[in-house]
């Protein structure tokens, strides 16, 4: 066999072999192949050099690629093409404009392919006039009407922030296909426009063209935006009507539109149907929950999801932990930590963020500091992280700490940084921190209105009325909303209502319309004066703007009118609110219940389930109590009943609020069954039981119960010790009292109140102890109250004991000279021990 004829059979043997790689492309094999090429010496064939610069495009290896195409004499357009969109699809820009300029140079005139991979190399802002120029000189082309050239336009508008241009280029294609369709509705979703993304949508479906999953996909984004629930279930329906094959991807985005819409008995029916096979989905779902409020949920289905199999991903961590974060779990946040750091995403900075800040919202800033310190090549964003956990925990100096070290490393605060540190300086009350902290964010180049704002509050809270005034007038154009609420917010805080007001009314004539947050901000203000007089005038200006339809609005203006003692004009206004939400209810609720109107309040409870809301489980907690205090056993079986269908409510509150509701209404034997069967024991549940059983005179019960409390290594606090010692008291269990009076200071690291030993003065006094009772007023290490001297004075009439009751009222009257009281105790003592002739006038 000739030397030709055998470096042809291995240059079809290698082109094969290539072929066969792209099935399996793996850099290791490919470079191993290239290698084998040369040593054979057949790698300068022309078709060999066509399929090894395809191999390394399809692994990824621009750079490679390229060296491959330097060796092909006078290649045709297509490879051209081919390495303009590689390199851009990898990010060498620069690379991929040179390579658009030498073939024009080498007398290759761009077609529409050339013109679309050159595009796509646009894709930030700064690269807009690059790609302005491009499309210029696509206008004086033939191609300047394909499609596939405008929709390349449409996407570098989008991608170069530049929606109107991206628009506009849509609009002027003279044919369209289902690909510049997806491009543009995708773009303005992408962008926030999501009800122009809807309106085209609909225009799409108008001219004929069939929606693709891709389509179908960003639409119900947009829908999940928008919180549209009903076109979302008219879009589901469609679905399944066209009987087309349902992919993960669209699953993934059904479950996040019923999520973001609410709806999570359709999120959770559309998942059980399906199979369960990518991770993917149950991110979705697991989000859903999250985002709903229902953590427990979440994180339980997170665990169903590793008992079925199904791998955790970064997203799926991400969303765990916000679950956790939002329902404080710190335990389930420390199983969490654990898994990350088994699958090596502990040191990624994003999961490394939301765990931090998952322990800072938990209140461990210690665990949230050591995940910090692990991270490498950390940006702003984890520290924005840190230093909001400290700020929220109240470590103002700590936080001011990290800042500083955060700018020696060389970082750039951003806006969330000053909006995370500048409540801390007005915390801490220190002009010159705050003076300093403004003097960096005026050298900051991401400086806008946002951190305008942030000072004039930051200066606002700490008083000082002319710096906030000055930061006002050196807005260089009309100030924004934020701006403006943040000086009516300066003025109210210094308790000048009529600047405030003044403010407000000038806002409004200058064209500045308050938004859904500077409106709510303004009314609760006015609330918080009780001014009912400028609340009516802040309405009259919210219907002017058309604002009174936004549901915290209505609200706002509700909860206002009701702290304004206007209880009328507050159910008037919840009454004309067509949909409620869950905020609506509750702050109703919290109205009547302050009203200590049982009736109503349990009204608008079972008002609020027929509508479909979930009551939280403060609301439900606080109605139980209301009925306790009023003995309305009948309603508290209702609501008891109630509450077990509810999966949403925290177990500890709602059994300590039926517990004492049950004893409250007599019913001690269902508070010992609510207690007994209750999970494990939070401290708030042993001493509301303690409590119920004191008041039903049960002390014995009291001392057992107590020291079941401590052999669970619960500890209790000032309020159980007060309630065992009443409960002694009325028992007369005189020993038992002194031992949990003696040993509490020493178990315990609470220190004792005059209340503790108010009571003990109680113990000894209704068993005739009375030296003992004065010893323990004498040994207290404060001031004796007056309710300390009127507990002896009225064991002293018990046992007819006049010295002590004379030496008591003594005591009462140098604290309260005109205590009537005091005067009639003494006199019935001198009555009860038959004394004639006394020495008080």
């Amino acid at each position: 066999m000739s030397q030709d004829s055998s470096n042809y059979a291995n240059v079809r043997a290698f082109t094969a072999l290539l072929q066969q790689y792209a099935r399996y492309p793996d850099p290791v094999v490919l470079m191993y192949l290239h290698y084998t090429f040369i040593v054979h010496a057949v790698e300068n064939d022309s078709n060999l050099h066509r399929h090894l610069l395809y191999s390394y495009g399809k692994s990824g290896m621009p750079m490679d690629a390229l060296t491959i195409f330097w060796k092909i004499t006078e290649p045709e357009l297509t490879l051209w093409n081919f390495v303009i969109r590689l390199c851009a699809k990898h990010g060498e820009n620069a690379v991929s404009f040179q390579l658009f300029i030498r073939m024009q140079v080498q007398g290759n005139l761009p077609d529409q392919y050339s013109y679309a991979s050159i595009l796509s190399a646009c894709h930030f802002e700064e690269d807009l006039w690059n790609g302005k120029c491009i499309h210029a000189a696509i206008l004086e082309n033939t191609v300047a009407e394909d499609v596939v050239v405008l929709t390349a336009l449409v996407n570098m508008y989008g991608e170069c922030f530049s929606l109107d241009y991206a628009n506009e280029a849509f609009l002027s294609m003279q044919s369209q296909d289902t690909v510049a369709w997806n491009a543009i509705i995708t773009m303005n979703i992408h962008h926030g426009d999501c009800e122009f993304a809807t309106l085209l949508y609909k225009t799409m479906q108008n001219k004929g063209f069939v929606p693709d999953s891709v389509t179908v996909t960003g639409i119900l984004s947009a829908y999940a935006n928008l919180a549209t629930l009903n076109k979302g279930i008219q879009l589901h329906a469609q679905i399944i009507a066209s009987s087309s094959k349902v992919n993960a991807i669209m699953i993934t985005s059904l479950l996040n539109m019923y999520g973001k819409c609410g709806n999570i008995s359709a999120a959770k029916r559309l998942f059980d149907g399906i199979c369960k096979v990518d991770s993917v989905v149950w991110n979705a779902m697991i989000s859903a929950y999250a985002q709903n409020g229902q953590g427990n949920d979440a994180i339980e289905l997170f665990n169903q999801m590793r008992n079925e199999g199904v791998k955790p991903t970064k997203t799926t961590f991400l969303v765990v932990l916000e679950a956790c974060t939002n329902e404080k779990a710190f335990v389930c946040g420390r199983e969490m930590h654990l898994l990350i750091k088994q699958s090596g995403y502990e040191t990624d900075l994003m999961v490394g963020t939301a765990l931090l800040t998952m322990y800072g919202k938990c209140g461990f800033l210690e665990e949230a500091f050591h995940v910090f310190d692990k991270l490498t090549n950390r940006t702003v964003v984890p520290w924005n992280a840190l230093i909001a956990c400290y700020s929220q925990c109240t470590c103002s100096a700590d936080a001011i700490q990290f800042f500083d070290q955060m700018l020696s490393e060389g970082l750039i605060p951003d806006k969330i940084t000053f909006m995370n540190i500048f409540p801390v300086c007005s915390a801490l009350a220190t002009i010159a921190e705050c003076m300093r902290m403004h003097s960096i964010a005026e050298r900051i180049p991401e400086r806008d209105d946002n951190v305008r704002a942030g000072l004039m509050s930051m200066y606002g809270k700490l008083g000082r009325i002319d710096d906030v005034k000055s930061l006002f007038y050196s807005c260089s154009c009309s100030a924004s909303v934020s701006v403006w609420t943040a000086l009516v917010a300066a003025w109210s805080e210094i308790g000048s209502d009529d600047n405030a007001l003044e403010c407000f009314n000038q806002m409004l004539v200058e064209g500045v319309l308050p938004d859904k947050v500077a409106t709510v901000s303004i009314i609760t203000a006015f609330a918080n004066q009780c001014s009912l007089r400028r609340g009516l005038y802040a309405h009259a200006c919210i219907l002017g703007a058309q604002l009174e339809l936004e549901i915290d609005v209505q609200n706002a203006l509700f909860s206002m009118y009701a702290k304004c003692g206007n209880i009328d004009a507050a159910l008037s206004m919840f009454k004309k609110i067509s949909i409620r939400d869950a905020i609506s209810f509750r702050v109703m609720i919290a109205i009547f219940v302050q009203l200590d109107n049982m009736d109503e309040a349990v009204h608008v409870f079972w008002q609020m389930l027929y509508e479909g809301m979930a009551p939280d489980d403060v609301t439900l907690a606080t109605i139980l109590t209301l009925c306790g205090s009023h003995g309305a056993l009948s309603q508290g079986l209702k609501l008891h009943t109630c509450s077990i269908y509810m999966d949403n409510l925290d177990g500890f509150v709602i059994e300590t609020a039926l517990l004492s509701m049950y004893s409250c209404c007599g019913c001690l034997r269902k508070a010992w069954k609510i207690f007994e069967t209750s999970g494990p024991k939070d401290d708030s549940i042993w001493t509301s039981m303690i409590e119920a059983c004191a008041f039903h005179g049960e002390g014995e019960a009291c001392v057992s119960l107590f020291g079941y409390m401590q052999q669970e290594k619960s500890i209790p606090d000032k309020s159980t010790l007060i309630k065992l010692l009443l409960a002694c008291s009325h028992a007369g269990l005189i020993d038992e009292a002194v031992h949990a009076f003696c040993n509490f200071s020493s178990y315990h690291s609470c220190e004792m109140i005059v209340d503790h030993f108010n009571c003990m003065v109680d113990v000894f006094g209704r068993v005739g102890q009375l030296q003992e009772a004065v010893e323990m007023v004498k040994i207290m290490p404060f001031l004796p109250n007056t309710f300390s001297w009127s507990i002896l004075l009225s064991s002293c009439r018990m046992f007819f004991d006049v010295k002590r009751g004379e030496s008591a009222a003594a005591s009462i009257f140098e604290l309260e000279p005109e205590n009537v009281a005091t005067y009639v105790s003494l006199s019935n003592i001198y009555v009860t021990a038959g004394a004639s002739d006394v020495g008080w006038s």
